[in-house]
């Protein structure tokens, strides 16, 4: 069901010159059934996760990362993210 989805949404922005996210949740195991499909599709895909402690300490003030696992105009790399809830927003 997401390939499918991907691949339309990938139609759909060819079709209006216009870039289109598709979000999906990871399951408690960080597995998405049909990911691989999906990135097949993708010019970029990305995993927002929760830094560990470890991460933390090292990147202390920072609290999320962007896994970039691909990416066609770019390198993939790990960009360390700031979440600040109450305003539910996402600042580097």
């Amino acid at each position: 069901f997401l390939k499918d989805a991907a691949k339309k949404i990938k139609t759909l922005a060819q079709d209006l010159k216009v870039v289109m996210v598709m979000l999906a949740q990871m399951t408690d195991s960080d597995s998405l059934q049909g990911s691989k499909a999906m990135l097949n599709e993708a010019d970029f895909f990305g995993h927002l996760r929760q830094l560990d402690e470890k991460e933390q300490r090292v990147k202390p003030g920072y609290n999320y990362c962007l896994d970039v696992m691909k990416n066609r105009s770019g390198a993939c790399k790990k960009i360390a993210l700031v979440f600040t809830g109450e305003n539910q927003t996402f600042s580097a």
